[in-house]
């Protein structure tokens, strides 16, 4: 005998309710989880940028508090800042004789949830140099050059 039939016809209504109510909310956090997308995350990390001479119109586009921006697969911007020069190597003592400058980034509130990111720093002739997502936790080390 099926149980939920021997119930007085207010309590299993309530049961009926209870239940209808229990999916209701679940599909609504469900909806809300995937509208919001993942947490944001932190990139940060170094830049180096070989340029022989630094100091021409094509390579003044990256310097000391030049614009790095993050997007995701699409092209679609999800985090900006800035980077800080922290070193420039002498040409003098590379047998290139070219520089080397060095420069770090922290940018918060990058969009999460992505299987990979773009850095893009510089004008728009420079390429957009990818990180998988799994190394966004770490420091992540770009080059140019």
């Amino acid at each position: 005998m099926d149980q939920t039939a021997a119930l007085p016809r207010p309590r299993r209504l309530k049961l009926i309710a209870g239940a209808a109510a229990a999916v209701l909310v679940a599909i609504v956090v469900t909806v809300i989880v995937l509208l919001t997308g993942s947490e944001p995350v932190v990139a940060r990390g170094y830049l180096n940028f070989n340029c022989y001479p630094c100091s021409s119109s094509i390579n003044d586009d990256l310097k000391d508090g030049a614009q790095i921006t993050v997007v995701d697969g699409s092209g679609d911007v999800i985090g900006n800042g800035t980077v800080k020069l922290v070193v420039i190597d002498d040409p003098s003592l590379s047998i290139l004789s070219s520089y080397n400058r060095t420069f770090t980034f922290e940018i918060t509130g990058v969009e999460g949830g992505h299987d990979r990111y773009g850095f893009h720093a510089g004008g728009p002739d420079r390429e957009t140099m990818w990180v998988e997502s799994d190394k966004m936790s770490e420091e992540i080390q770009l080059k140019i050059g």
